[in-house]
């Protein structure tokens, strides 16, 4: 993205690489947990990431047979790259 100055500008141009972000995300992601993204639309990367998560894990557990929960915690490092931690409890 350019370079701006003034803070509408800068406030367009993040918005769109939001929904890039966002579409880019929602573009890789296969099987369950791209139905469940889509049929929920979520309005930021971090959603949409939290979704996927969360269905993946729910059918890996349903096959399974057993309880789960899932805690997760993303963050947006100031280079625009996603960080992603996950800690998954079975049993």
């Amino acid at each position: 993205m350019p370079c701006a100055n003034d803070e509408t500008t800068r406030k367009a141009y993040n918005e769109q690489t939001d929904r890039m972000l966002l579409a880019a995300i929602t573009t890789g992601l296969k099987g369950y947990p791209v139905h469940e993204v889509l049929y929920r639309s979520p309005e930021t990367a971090e959603e949409a990431i939290r979704i996927s998560i969360t269905v993946a894990q729910a059918d890996v557990q349903e096959r399974r047979n057993n309880a789960f929960q899932v805690e997760m915690e993303a963050d947006i490092t100031p280079s625009g790259r996603m960080m992603v931690e996950i800690l998954v409890r079975v049993g």
